[in-house]
């Protein structure tokens, strides 16, 4: 699948490992030889995708809200003494207009035209102070002023609570001042918890820092300062990688290095490098990410760079098949939406991928894509989990900055070029069940009218999408792929009073299929896959998982693959 996650912010939010690194990857073309076809096809996609997180939701760290001094809140009004009763013909509401006309009619109505104490009227300005506070404004409510009552009118007033000073304890990575930049809330606005509990969710967005937040009374009447408390730990990583998703031909085991870092210049910026490798047959890839937040109100853009070499199997010697690619992109994230516990946002980004393949130093095929990419992206968290759903259409332009013809003789696969158009969407929900369990839901869908480039081809098949089947089983135009993943603690191995180790019984399933199949190309594969595993997961840079995984839909097209497989990954780094 060419492009399953692009959801900047929610990536950042979610916390999964160096935020929204790894975006754009490099990709090795597919060649024409008849005998290497579907092997060297296959490599568009899993290539891609070795250097981009999986739309997998991971379990989130522990909210935190804002604690409040018992100072800060205002105490109940004090009891109105009874006196006299008298009409109210009226009842008015001065202050900020906070409270919307029909509330504030609700809560008075039934009161005017009445015959009533002050004490009586108390009970409409404490209906309208919890309205307040059930919306954020917490230091905010409404009283009743001292007055003479005058034809009957009574005034209540409301008292708004707002920020003073905002104050920052214990950074040691951060500066203070950025973090302060980062947040909606600012001194001298009105005082909305709802709005303060966003901001510590964006401050939170790093893995290595963690941010909470107390309410004092401020030094000016009516307000309340905010004060930050911070728990750092270096925003520098390294990290090593090894796994065996990769394809027969470029070589199955892989191993590599990452160097991040979650603050480069103290604006919660981050920027990671990626190098993997395979030796047995010269595969090489990597990739550069750098992601700036752009203000206070979740903005971000990122930019990305990436590369690959492969020279495939020894079996095609003395005619060696090499495959060359690059990529380069840029994304722009805007918010749409934003709360504590969810957000949506949407994307706009630019791809340009230049791919090559050659036999004897000459060129078989290359594409050259310049890709327009948008689509809106959400992400939610509530007590019993996380869900993400990303979105995006893809549309490819011809003879744009260099790019390929609409369909073009040169391109790595017949009949196809730079224009096209495709619509992709990806999601996931993982679910804390009874007694520690857990269930991982994840999916896939593309859809496409056109006879597109291998490099934005559906893959089915490999560790991250049908467990059983080699990586890069088929290539698609479109389709579909799922997973079900029940996963249980093992009690005895635990982190901080955590599970690190779970037992997992897996479901896959997927098909993919071809527009207007050549009669040498095979036009669909359904496939499906069950089997067991381990993950251990100790932070966001150490990690393992251990699959064994059975093919029980259609026949491999490898003889020799069609049996049980094993599926390992293994990241170590701090």
């Amino acid at each position: 699948m060419a492009h399953a996650v692009t959801a900047t912010a929610a990536v950042r939010r979610a916390g999964w490992g160096l935020a929204a690194a790894l975006l754009l990857a490099a990709m090795v073309p597919s060649l024409e030889a008849a005998e290497t076809s579907a092997d060297s096809a296959s490599e568009a996609g899993p290539e891609e995708r070795r250097f981009r997180r999986r739309t997998e939701p991971q379990e989130p760290p522990p909210p935190i809200v804002p604690s409040i001094d018992d100072r800060t809140t205002p105490p109940p009004a004090p009891p109105t003494p009874s006196g006299p009763a008298f009409l109210v013909r009226s009842i008015r509401l001065d202050g900020a207009p906070l409270i919307p006309e029909p509330v504030v009619r609700a809560a008075v109505a039934p009161l005017e035209g009445r015959t009533l104490t002050f004490a009586a009227l108390q009970r409409a300005a404490e209906t309208l102070t919890q309205w307040l506070r059930g919306r954020g404004w917490v230091t905010s409510r409404v009283s009743i002023p001292p007055q003479e009552v005058t034809d009957g009118v009574v005034t209540l007033r409301l008292l708004d609570g707002r920020v003073g000073a905002i104050r920052v304890d214990g950074a040691t990575h951060s500066r203070p001042a950025r973090l302060v930049r980062r947040m909606q809330s600012r001194p001298g606005a009105l005082l909305d918890y709802r709005r303060l509990q966003t901001d510590l969710a964006r401050l939170n967005a790093t893995p290595d820092r963690r941010v909470a937040a107390v309410l004092m009374p401020g030094l000016e009447p009516g307000t309340s300062d905010v004060v930050l408390t911070v728990e750092e730990r270096s925003p520098l990583h390294v990290g090593y990688l090894a796994h065996n998703a990769g394809t027969r031909l470029s070589g199955r085991f892989r191993q590599g290095v990452t160097l991040g870092h979650n603050n480069l210049t103290g604006r919660d910026d981050q920027l990671v490098a990626r190098v993997e490798m395979s030796g047995r047959t010269g595969f090489l890839g990597t990739v550069v990410s750098y992601l700036l937040p752009i203000g206070a109100s979740g903005r971000a853009l990122s930019v990305d760079a990436s590369h690959a070499d492969v020279q495939l199997g020894m079996q095609f010697r003395p005619r060696p098949i090499e495959g060359q690619a690059t990529v380069l992109g840029i994304t722009w994230s805007e918010p749409i939406l934003e709360a504590p516990t969810w957000e949506a946002e949407w994307t706009l980004g630019l791809d340009g991928k230049r791919i090559r393949s050659r036999e004897d130093g000459s060129d078989r095929g290359k594409d050259d894509l310049r890709i327009l990419r948008t689509g809106p992206n959400w992400i939610q968290q509530d007590a019993r989990g996380r869900s993400i759903v990303t979105t995006e259409l893809g549309i490819g332009f011809s003879r744009f900055l260099g790019s390929s013809r609409k369909v073009d003789p040169a391109a790595s696969r017949s009949q196809t070029g730079a224009q096209f158009v495709r619509f992709t969407a990806a999601g996931g929900r993982l679910q804390q069940l009874w007694g520690g369990f857990q269930l991982l839901l994840r999916g896939a869908w593309q859809w496409t009218n056109d006879r597109l480039p291998p490099a934005e081809m559906l893959q089915i098949g490999g560790a991250e999408t049908v467990r059983g089947y080699p990586q890069g089983e088929f290539l698609g135009d479109y389709g579909y792929v799922g997973t079900a993943e029940l996963r249980a603690p093992l009690p005895w191995w635990r982190h901080r009073g955590k599970p690190t180790t779970y037992l997992a019984g897996f479901y896959d399933g997927g098909a993919a299929f071809l527009r207007k199949p050549l009669q040498t190309e095979e036009q669909q594969r359904r496939l499906q896959g069950v089997g067991v595993g381990l993950r251990w997961t100790v932070n966001p840079y150490t990690s393992a998982v251990l699959d064994l995984a059975l093919p029980v839909g259609d026949t491999s097209s490898s003889e020799d693959e069609d049996r049980p497989r094993v599926h390992y990954a293994v990241t170590l780094g701090f």
